[in-house]
């Protein structure tokens, strides 16, 4: 169990695909095709089925709970970088210089994108290390009334019949460094809150308040459960950054909406 949440949020493959190259004897390519992947747990699940489809050898890829991707065979193969899609290696990690590795793992250099990991930007991509979430997730309920008066003092509303629920999402210590002198989680628009905030600024999110809670696996079979393992979220109003105990570093916290609350 971390008391570290994760971010994770929509990708979407263009047209013309995304090819995974790869090599287990014979040149192979793993074609992800272009749609709208869930977050990156349903991107791996494609790219594990297109990669074991193209191949004899078994594949399971995975995310750990701080974004890195592993890519394990159950026998020997290696890497094709140079029929490898540049958007499709960045988007799960990879700088394409990684080859597999002893048990024939393939390990990403970086956490894969379309997510954001508090903390792990400012204090290292290590399981022991983050920012977690310094507000419970207490829901309220949002009637979004509409109240008049009439001539003789009476008053009616208009609400909405089932209320929207709401709360602050509200986090701990990150590296906000304008001046270049070290990491900038805030500003960091690649695995960052400004690239959180730009990819979902009209779209849903998931939010896991627990960072190790979630496989593709367990993803994909539907196991987890809405409302104790992850939320549904969209933005309802603005972020708002405050400076912590030193300026290179600050808190922030952000209205949401629970998407498909009780």
């Amino acid at each position: 169990m971390s008391g570290f949440p994760k971010i994770l949020w929509g990708i979407t493959v263009p047209s013309g695909d995304w090819d995974f190259g790869f090599n287990d004897g014979a040149a192979r390519v793993a074609t992800i095709p272009a749609d709208d992947y869930t977050n990156i747990f349903d991107l791996a699940n494609e790219l594990q089925t297109r990669m074991n489809a193209a191949s004899a050898v078994n594949f399971v890829v995975e995310v750990d709970s701080v974004g890195t991707i592993t890519i394990d065979g159950d026998a020997a193969w290696n890497t094709a970088w140079g029929t490898t899609d540049a958007d499709c290696s960045a988007a799960f990690g990879f700088a394409e210089t990684e080859a597999v590795g002893g048990m024939n793992i393939l390990t990403s250099t970086s956490a894969h994108l379309y997510g954001y990991y508090p903390g792990t930007i400012s204090y290292g991509r290590n399981a022991g290390r983050g920012a977690g979430l310094t507000a419970p997730l207490r829901w309220e309920a949002d009637c979004h009334e509409i109240r008049n008066v009439a001539g003789n003092r009476v008053s009616r509303a208009v609400a909405v019949t089932t209320p929207q629920d709401t709360c602050e999402l509200a986090c701990s210590i990150i590296k906000c460094d304008s001046r270049g002198a070290g990491a900038d989680e805030w500003a960091d628009d690649d695995r960052g809150v400004r690239a959180w905030r730009l990819a979902c600024s009209t779209k849903q999110f998931y939010l896991f308040p627990d960072r190790y809670v979630g496989t593709v696996a367990t993803w994909m079979a539907a196991t987890l459960v809405e409302g104790a393992d992850y939320y549904t979220l969209a933005f309802n109003g603005p972020f708002r950054g405050r400076t912590g105990p030193h300026p290179s570093y600050c808190t922030w916290s952000v209205p949401v909406n629970w998407e498909l609350g009780p």
